[in-house]
């Protein structure tokens, strides 16, 4: 008899489980929309991003790769046809630069959105849960406040799933790791930016504006990299 109750107790202690598990992937699942749009803006600045890298070095190496080529090509010819290609790649600055500006407008738009989603919708699942959606917009926009508070934020999210069923502490323990990761990728990239905007306002480019110029373009690429695996 009391090995029958006990197998019953845990039967029903595991479709309780199964149950809560259900309502927190429903619960998390309901804004599908956002988290979507999200992932494609993400998606297309990984691809702008790579295509920066590939503008950097190219910009970079053009100078020397043009100079070595005059100088083993007597005929000019292979000089003249490098020359017109890395002015081709050249052209597509301007036009990468803008287009990357919106679109990295738009993507932390669509963050500032469904972090308010996400939010909300673990405040109806966890009557307790600690931050409100216009609590963790805060911690992530409000600058000096955000250092602390997209730790704050992502960290908290993670201790929650942590304390769930397997997979959703596989998610928590996945979240714990990229976090560090992230801040990591953010301070490396906003030191490079100053860093470069530094050298940029110089009237002669340096091979230190060359160098920060591709690293800030590579941290940018790793940045999104972190942050796509954050929200996925």
């Amino acid at each position: 008899k009391y090995n029958l109750e006990n197998s019953l107790s845990k039967e029903a202690v595991t479709r309780t489980k199964q149950e809560v598990f259900k309502q927190i992937i429903k619960a998390l699942c309901s804004y599908p929309v956002w988290n979507r749009v999200l992932l494609i803006l993400i998606s297309l600045r990984l691809a702008f991003d790579i295509l920066f890298v590939f503008y950097a070095l190219t910009w970079a190496s053009s100078y020397y790769f043009l100079d070595l080529i005059d100088a083993v090509d007597p005929t000019k010819f292979l000089a003249r046809g490098f020359y017109l290609l890395f002015a081709a790649i050249d052209s597509l600055g301007a036009p990468l630069k803008s287009a990357g500006g919106w679109l990295y407008l738009f993507t932390g738009i669509i963050t500032i959105v469904w972090l308010h989603r996400l939010h909300a919708q673990l405040k109806v699942l966890f009557k307790n849960y600690p931050i409100t959606p216009w609590g963790a917009i805060a911690r992530y926009i409000i600058p000096f406040y955000s250092i602390w508070g997209i730790w704050n934020l992502f960290s908290t999210l993670a201790q929650k799933l942590t304390s769930q069923t397997d997979d959703l502490v596989r998610w928590g323990s996945a979240l714990k790791r990229w976090l560090p990761w992230l801040y990591i990728s953010l301070i490396a990239s906003a030191l490079l930016q100053v860093f470069y905007m530094f050298q940029s306002r110089s009237m002669y480019k340096t091979v230190s504006y060359v160098v920060f110029f591709v690293m800030n373009n590579v941290m940018n690429l790793v940045l999104t990299l972190v942050w796509l695996q954050i929200v996925i």
